[in-house]
């Protein structure tokens, strides 16, 4: 009996079929399959319907090289340049590696869509570029509380807040109309502005903050000022968020634990010092 190497459109499984049957039953995912159809290779609809399957479940990097192979088989599909985008944008580590190919890949889809279609898919960009920002964002946040103490924390903190603002703005560009953009534009170069307080658990023990200060504090307050008038535009009654202010008595409570450890020291050798007398 001779046997054809073929390719589930459904599941993109391998299968070998007879030769003389015409339809088969794929042994992975159980659908009816024509001879000539797996022959030939999945569909771009097969490899999309796979891709969209495997992106609903959270399955992102099988979404992305589902969709890339949609792709290489029909370049101007719009839709699938988006969601590979957000596929890519979705397997970020914490410092946001995949982002700047999220940003990429929707720029394509945009010049990708017929102009009827690009107005709606430019707003459906920036709302999935926003949501992986966020997502990203809190892990980010969470980083920072965990290992602010450790030396290279603050910096790499900050680098990634400079992806984060890149892919806010490439957001922002899309749909400049999309409020919920402008106002985590703003919280987040709020947050970079208000530093981070933290005890010094490896060393001195006392408290500490970190801080964004120069050049890179002064373009914080230029893109918390700028985003805000936008914002007013939408919202005439918004109010942007204050940074947090150091702790003034922090350092008051840290210079009065110091010195009553000395003051119980002095009364320690004191006391010994009396007694061996």
């Amino acid at each position: 009996m001779q046997f054809l190497a073929a390719t589930c459109p459904k599941c993109s499984g391998a299968l070998q079929i007879p030769a003389e049957l015409s339809v088969v039953k794929c042994m992975y995912c159980g659908v009816d399959v024509v001879t000539k159809e797996a022959s030939s290779g999945p569909s771009v609809a097969n490899l999309l319907e796979v891709a969209e399957a495997a992106f609903v479940s959270g399955n992102y990097r099988e979404a992305f090289d589902r969709y890339g192979e949609a792709l290489a088989l029909d370049p101007t599909n719009a839709k699938a340049w988006l969601n590979k985008g957000f596929s890519a944008g979705w397997q970020s580590k914490v410092d946001g590696d995949r982002v700047p190919e999220m940003m990429t890949l929707v720029a394509k889809a945009v010049t990708a869509a017929p102009e009827t279609e690009k107005k709606a898919l430019r707003v459906e960009g920036a709302r999935g570029i926003n949501a992986v920002c966020v997502a990203l964002n809190n892990l980010v946040q969470k980083r920072l509380a965990e290992y602010v103490a450790l030396d290279n924390t603050w910096g790499e903190h900050l680098a990634t807040c400079r992806v984060l603002f890149a892919g806010y703005e490439a957001a922002h560009a899309l749909d400049p109309e999309n409020k919920v953009v402008m106002e985590n534009i703003v919280l987040l170069a709020t947050d970079c502005l208000g530093g981070v307080e933290y005890r010094d658990i490896y060393h001195s023990k006392s408290i500490l903050r970190h801080m964004v200060s120069g050049q890179r504090a002064e373009e914080l307050r230029a893109i918390v000022g700028r985003y805000t008038v936008k914002i007013r535009k939408l919202d005439p009654v918004y109010s942007a968020p204050v940074p947090a202010k150091p702790d003034e008595s922090s350092g008051a409570r840290t210079f009065g634990m110091l010195a009553l450890g000395a003051l119980i020291l002095f009364c320690i050798i004191f006391v010994a010092v009396k007694c061996n007398s």
